[in-house]
């Protein structure tokens, strides 16, 4: 019986899930690469046992551990009172947590990584539930800390790009005919708007958030 299926925009309803063992499914999506979002649902031809609920996952080969070891990333869940839900895949397979479950899963024909495994496990809905707050509380740190890292590294190319518009060329020191110098520098004027105080202040800033972009950078301050 045909319990769950899964939906990829542009294809045929897949509702060909395997039984491995009591509690356990997988079927497997082909050409996936370029695939974001993925809906799973209850087909409604027999409703979950009550206090239970289907936790999905996916799956690619792992590439460094062999085709046949998997790798298992937690999507979320669906239940009776949930009976579908749309799970973006495009990027969780490098940023979750992953999860070894499925035991009878192993053999699975692929050509690379373009294709993928879809899992659903049945847990208690209080046991998915506790499991789903610990994974929310853990992308919200992280993309809190992604954006973060993002921004000041934005802002960091602009400021260096804004500051080295004030850059000049001179002769470097010993050579003071810029005529018959044979070396120039880029120097920085220090009465530059760029280098008061508040500026200075957002460039530590900048550079105990991010000091590895301004590796290879350096300004030398003159006064004229």
């Amino acid at each position: 019986m045909n319990i769950f299926g899964v939906i990829v925009a542009g294809r045929m309803v897949k509702t060909d899930f395997r039984t491995h063992k009591e509690g356990e499914y997988t079927t497997e999506l082909f050409d996936i690469a370029n695939v974001n979002h993925i809906v799973v649902f209850l087909t409604g031809l027999q409703p979950l046992p009550p206090d239970i609920g289907a936790s999905i996952f996916i799956s690619w080969p792992s590439m460094e551990k062999g085709m046949g070891s998997m790798e298992w990333s937690n999507l979320g869940f669906i239940s009776n009172e949930k009976p579908s839900a749309i799970f973006r895949v495009g990027q969780y397979i490098n940023s979750l947590q992953t999860h070894n479950i499925f035991t009878g899963s192993q053999s699975l024909n692929t050509e690379g990584t373009k294709n993928a495994l879809i899992g659903i496990l049945l847990e208690p809905l209080s046991q998915i539930q506790n499991k789903g707050q610990t994974n929310d509380q853990f992308s919200a740190e992280n993309g809190q800390v992604a954006a973060i890292n993002e921004f000041s590294q934005k802002m960091l190319r602009n400021f260096v790009n804004y500051v080295q518009s004030f850059a000049v060329s001179l002769p470097k020191p010993g050579q003071m005919m810029a005529s018959t110098a044979t070396e120039m520098a880029e120097y920085l004027p220090a009465k530059s708007r760029t280098l008061d105080y508040g500026g200075l202040l957002r460039l530590r800033m900048l550079l105990i958030t991010d000091r590895e972009a301004l590796n290879g950078i350096s300004f030398v301050l003159v006064r004229y």
